[in-house]
């Protein structure tokens, strides 16, 4: 059998399958509305232990006895996580201007009143090559949700499991066509659901932290304000810092996913381009990030205090690509959470 993702996860067992495929299939029927995932067996293959999980739960544990056909708990992630308060995703596509079909995923505040418009948050997944979205519990999503805004998540050309030819699509077109789909995504979003379109904001991290800044330059009308974590902000340095290139493919994956001409990448880097910024900025960092070095978030914000433009800035030492610690996680989010609330509510 095997697993697809077109929108909800999907099982496909087939007519040939194995006992232990069939025993998989009654997984599928007993935890309805949920991923299902074997993670240890017994060597007579009568003990099994499976997670189950979903967009609205976070994910549980448990041991099946075939013997006995009798299911026991082992235990729950995020233990006393309150699941009416978590919001539901739903599968979306729409069309972007060149006519490619794109697909994603909108979910609304679990509290949400009838007919109110509410303000969305674009968030873009990082990678960005292989990489996606998929139909499972998020806590960024959910913390966003909580707070009382629509999130949507684009699978932009360029990302994973939508064939080969839609993810070489995205290679040397990080700033145009990959940004394009994401605002797109998002105007569509707002003609088509009960969204106030004078409070969209966009955040994501690492590719995702290009992207918001990027489409933010872009679409400087559209977006009111920017969140961008880790993110890459100058294509050239790109081709000269950071981890990648310390990898046996390193030069060849930059060579295909951003090419090598210097005039697109510049044109494609937005610190090339802050004044085109037309709402608040957001800026955080890890000092001691390998992947997108802290240089980035340097150079982003000197061109923005040349052009004498304001930005909030969260940034500390010991920390990479992301924020390892638990307490800095918990501020950053917290900072969010409060500079969103200046342009969205």
């Amino acid at each position: 059998g095997l697993r697809i993702d077109p929108d909800y996860p999907t099982y496909i067992v087939f007519s040939s399958a194995t006992e232990e495929a069939k025993t998989f299939k009654k997984f599928i029927a007993d935890f309805p509305g949920n991923q299902i995932q074997l993670t240890s067996q017994s060597e007579d293959g009568n003990l099994t232990v499976l997670l189950a999980h979903s967009d609205t739960n976070p994910g549980a544990f448990y041991m099946y006895d075939a013997a006995k056909d009798k299911y026991t708990s082992l235990f729950q992630l995020f233990k006393g996580l309150d699941t009416k308060q978590l919001s539901s995703a739903e599968p979306v596509k729409f069309a972007a201007t060149d006519g490619t079909s794109v697909s994603g995923y909108l979910s609304f505040p679990s509290n949400m009143k009838k007919d109110a418009k509410v303000p969305l948050v674009t968030l873009v997944h990082g990678g960005p090559h292989g990489i996606r979205d998929y139909w499972v519990y998020d806590p960024e999503v959910q913390m966003l949700n909580n707070e009382g805004y629509a999130v949507l998540r684009v699978n932009f050309r360029g990302s994973g499991g939508y064939g080969e030819a839609f993810e070489h699509a995205g290679y040397k077109h990080w700033g145009s066509l990959m940004q394009q789909d994401i605002i797109d995504g998002t105007r569509w979003a707002v003609a088509n659901y009960n969204i106030d379109a004078d409070k969209v904001c966009i955040m994501g991290g690492s590719f995702g932290g290009y992207s918001a800044v990027q489409s933010s330059t872009m679409a400087p009308d559209l977006f009111k304000c920017t969140v961008a974590n880790v993110g890459v902000y100058d294509l050239e340095m790109m081709r000269e810092k950071g981890d990648i290139l310390e990898l046996g493919f390193g030069d060849s994956y930059l060579d295909l996913a951003l090419g090598d001409d210097i005039e697109q990448l510049r044109a494609y880097s937005p610190v090339n381009y802050v004044e085109k910024l037309k709402g608040g900025i957001f800026i955080a960092h890890g000092e001691d990030d390998k992947r997108v070095p802290f240089a980035h978030a340097e150079k982003l914000a000197k061109a923005l205090d040349a052009k004498g433009m304001k930005y909030e800035w969260f940034v500390r030492d010991r920390e990479g690509h992301g924020f390892a610690s638990a307490k800095n996680r918990g501020e950053y989010y917290e900072r969010v959470a409060a500079f969103l609330k200046g342009y969205l509510k």
